[in-house]
């Protein structure tokens, strides 16, 4: 699925990538090496920037899981991954956890993943 910011991601960089490939045909001189030096460093740059910016908001994530997972103990005195199903599913039902996934423990004792 084509969104803005996956367009950006890698489109961006991809088309720098192109124009570098399109410079070096028409210029093929020192001239030409130096455009596609400078505009390679920058679509390298992008690319970058753009993997750090989503390696942080993905620590996002994890602090918000693990934030609800102490609420969690904080209620019922037990980690999401050591409660029966049937509690999770309640503070699911209210709201206290995310439909993400937890681990939980079956019936027969055994945990697994939702």
């Amino acid at each position: 699925m084509f969104t803005f910011d996956r367009t950006l991601r890698y489109g961006l960089p991809g088309l720098m990538l192109v124009v570098c490939v399109v410079v070096l045909i028409i210029s093929p001189d020192i001239i030409g090496l130096e455009i596609v030096g400078i505009v390679f460093g920058g679509a390298a740059g992008v690319a970058l920037v753009n993997h750090i910016q989503r390696k942080g908001f993905a620590g996002d994530v994890d602090r918000s899981k693990e934030s609800q997972a102490r609420d969690f103990f904080n209620e019922y005195g037990m980690w999401p991954d050591q409660a029966p199903r049937e509690l999770v599913e309640e503070a699911k039902e209210n709201g206290m956890l995310s439909s993400g996934t937890f681990k939980t423990r079956s019936a027969s004792g055994t945990s697994r993943y939702d």
